[in-house]
């Protein structure tokens, strides 16, 4: 079952969206699609907290995080968009998107899929928003899959996976999906296409609810399983490594901060986890 929830277009209404699903103990996986760039929360976040701190303003870090952790020991998988505008996230230099950096939740990045007339795999490279008309408004000129290093330490997990001794942060994104293809929906009364890391992350949840049901039991946080397998001998016959593209930063072997580990073979992947 899904539990589509709502909250109003700020800090205040993703805290209280998120919070309500972990205290509801209704899901086993949460969908994050609304972010905002690391860079201005971050700002906002060391200048007035903690002695300042409310939902509606710097809530970001001092409010949701400990929220997001709480989902993790709670056995609840968050997955978040990485965002839509490269990466600059819409700033003027370079920014990761938050709450896909926080290092509780698994980042999902983009990919531009290519598919064969009889739907057979074809291949993928990075999502770049201006490759398609499935982009977030406002990217157009600027767009793809959001990712970089976040204002957090490097994860234990992500330890000895090849990501680069500096800057010796988080990095943003752990997996993608599909970006580009565009779902239809009904906006506004009538259909129009939908793209982006805003539908990367829930065909991951799908994936993630898929794993759940085979394992018989909430799989939780996923991050720590991941970066094994992308440590292990058997990464390549699990993920499909993506290593063209650009989002300001180049994709490449093993992970990036483009598309992190790549996208899965969706059999193995659940083998694996």
């Amino acid at each position: 079952s899904i539990a589509m929830t709502f909250g109003t277009n700020s800090n205040a209404g993703l805290y209280e969206a998120v919070d309500w699903l972990v205290a509801s103990d209704r899901v086993d996986v949460v969908s994050l699609s609304w972010g905002e760039n690391d860079v201005g929360t971050y700002n906002a976040y060391a200048s007035a907290c903690p002695a300042a701190c409310n939902a509606s303003t710097d809530g970001s870090y001092e409010v949701l995080g400990p929220v997001l952790a709480a989902a993790a020991l709670e056995g609840i998988t968050v997955l978040a968009a990485s965002g839509d505008c490269g990466a600059a996230d819409g700033t003027s230099g370079l920014s990761t998107n938050f709450p896909a950096s926080d290092p509780y939740v698994t980042g999902v990045g983009g990919t531009q899929l290519t598919v064969s007339s009889s739907g057979v795999y074809g291949g993928e490279i990075a999502w770049s928003g201006n490759s398609t008309g499935a982009t977030a408004p406002g990217c157009q000129n600027q767009g793809g899959s959001g990712g970089g290093y976040a204002p957090f330490p490097r994860p234990w997990w992500q330890q000895g996976t090849g990501l680069p001794s500096s800057p010796a942060t988080r990095g943003v994104p752990d997996v993608a999906a599909d970006a580009s293809t565009a779902a239809q929906v009904y906006y506004g009364g009538g259909p129009t296409g939908v793209g982006g890391t805003s539908l990367a992350t829930p065909i991951w949840a799908g994936f993630t609810a898929i794993a759940d049901q085979y394992a018989g039991h909430p799989l939780g946080f996923l991050n720590p399983s991941l970066y094994t397998i992308l440590r292990g001998s058997n990464y390549s016959a699990i993920f499909h490594d993506i290593r063209s593209g650009s989002n300001g930063y180049s994709a490449g072997t093993g992970w990036d901060p483009v598309t992190g580990i790549g996208t899965p073979r969706l059999d193995r992947l659940v083998a694996a986890l």
